[in-house]
């Protein structure tokens, strides 16, 4: 009997335990590599993503992940829950346009959101991240290119389709996307924001000579105002808001570069190919048929010049 005891005490300790265990272990956002991050993002509609660093030196780390925890994970409107988890993975974070720790990234079928830490509390808490979550549903960037951004923006006849935030980047740079969706999350239903991928879109980043990755430009009526980042190669939400707010005022306004005509594309088509040719491994033996041509013509004209009747005609009166 004392033995039967015994062990129902020691079942029921250890099944105590095991409860005990899994609630700790419940309390935890799961841990994610970076193969495992991206498989995630490419396989769920919905995935906010807590970067963080070690929580033994990061207390806010911790402080962060116990209100993510919080976040309702099945919002009115959704038709899939939001995946929580969290990453380490320093990479990763550049990646996604983190610069600093602890930071959320709200995923919608691929594509990142920053989610901005208010100023007045500098800290992540639930209920400001459920009314990010809810405002960030759906994208707030548009792809535009080639052939739909004038149709869309209509930027070179005073941008009647509204104010426009572009981004101009290539995927070395795309890191930036992340702030710009913030920002346009938060700017939606009062402007455009949208993005050009340079790479995909070669007459535009000749149009608006694009050097810099990435460059961005604010269209305003007819204008465009160059964005510069406060912090050299970092985009934060904040800034570019206050710019297509107000500063863009202190910003020298530019207009903006007419469509090109076909004629234009034919003569810089030409232009272009000449100076690849000069440029080029085979320069010497253009150079030399160029001068051959030339020549011809020179002789041509001298020909023509000799034996003009008018010529003869002027001497006989003389």
């Amino acid at each position: 009997m004392g033995d039967t005891c015994v062990r129902q005490m020691w079942t029921t300790c250890l099944f105590m335990l095991l409860i005990g265990f899994s609630a700790c272990r419940s309390q935890q956002l799961e841990m994610v590599t970076k193969d495992s991050l991206e498989e995630i993002i490419k396989d769920t509609k919905y995935v906010l993503v807590l970067f963080f660093y070690d929580t033994e030196t990061c207390p806010r780390c911790v402080a962060a992940e116990k209100e993510l925890l919080q976040v309702n994970t099945m919002p009115d409107l959704y038709d899939h829950a939001i995946q929580l988890i969290k990453c380490e993975d320093p990479g990763m974070a550049v990646k996604y346009g983190v610069t600093t720790v602890p930071q959320v990234v709200y995923f919608r079928d691929g594509v990142p959101a920053l989610f901005e830490v208010p100023h007045d509390v500098r800290e992540i808490r639930t209920e400001d991240v459920e009314i990010f979550v809810d405002e960030a549903q759906q994208v707030a960037m548009k792809t535009l290119n080639d052939d739909s951004f004038e149709h869309l923006t209509q930027a070179a006849t005073g941008a009647t389709t509204g104010d426009w935030l572009i981004i101009f980047y290539r995927p070395s740079c795309d890191g930036h996307l992340s702030a710009i969706e913030g920002a346009g999350v938060k700017l939606r239903h009062k402007m455009n924001i949208a993005k050009i991928n340079i790479d995909e879109s070669p007459r535009l980043k000749k149009r608006f000579k694009i050097i810099d990755c990435p460059t961005t430009y604010f269209f305003r009526l007819g204008r465009m105002y160059h964005y510069f980042s406060e912090e050299q190669d970092q985009y934060h939400i904040r800034p570019l808001i206050n710019f297509v707010s107000s500063w863009y005022k202190n910003v020298k306004a530019e207009s903006v570069p007419m469509e090109p005509t076909a004629f234009d594309a034919l003569t810089e088509g030409i232009a272009d190919y000449l100076k690849d040719l000069i440029q080029g491994p085979n320069r010497g033996k253009f150079l030399l048929g160029l001068g051959v041509i030339l020549g011809v013509v020179s002789l041509i004209l001298a020909i023509v010049a000799v034996t003009c009747p008018c010529r003869r005609k002027e001497t006989k009166l003389e």
